[in-house]
Formats: C-alpha cells, sequence, structure tokens
C-alpha cells in the first residue's frame, strides 16, 4: 500500500488509528503504553518510513473505537504530527 511518501503493508479493516510522526525513537512505545494503560489492545501495528522528511505513518489496528479523550492523549505526545480514528 503507498499513502503519499510512505510505503507499507496494510489491513485496512476495523478500527485503526492513522498516524503521523516525527522518527524518532520511543514514539511506537508512547503508543503502546497510552493504549495499554487505557486497555485497548493492539491487534497489528504496521509503519511506513519517509527517510528524506524524517517522518513515520502507521497504521494502528486496535480491538475497539477508542474515545476522544483518548486520541486527544494520542495527538499530544512528544513528535506526533497528527491521529485519526478509521473504521472501517
Amino acid at each position: 500500500m503507498q499513502i503519499d511518501n510512505f510505503s507499507l503493508e496494510a489491513v485496512p479493516e476495523g478500527n485503526i488509528l492513522f498516524t503521523r510522526n516525527e522518527d524518532k525513537p520511543g514514539v511506537i512505545g508512547s503508543f503502546g503504553m497510552l493504549l495499554g494503560k487505557n486497555k485497548i489492545n493492539i491487534s497489528r501495528f504496521q509503519l511506513g518510513l519517509d527517510s528524506k522528511k524524517g517522518e513515520a505513518l502507521a497504521l494502528i489496528n486496535i480491538d475497539q473505537p477508542i474515545n476522544d479523550d483518548i486520541l486527544q492523549e494520542l495527538s499530544k505526545l512528544p513528535h506526533v504530527i497528527m491521529v485519526k480514528q478509521l473504521l472501517l
């Protein structure tokens, strides 16, 4: 799958968090910690990199939708550019 300049393999179905972030250490861990703290299970995590821009794009499949409060917390994590929730 190609999204902008990001190439990744993904399963586009179910509850998905569509994220863009700076390609920095700890970002993936921050997503996992915050979701785990809120008892949200990650079923798939697919990552694509744009090394020229130093950015990453992730499609994170989760077992259930998240509420707006959790979505806001995710968007405020360090190095996060954007987070959207999709239901496919």
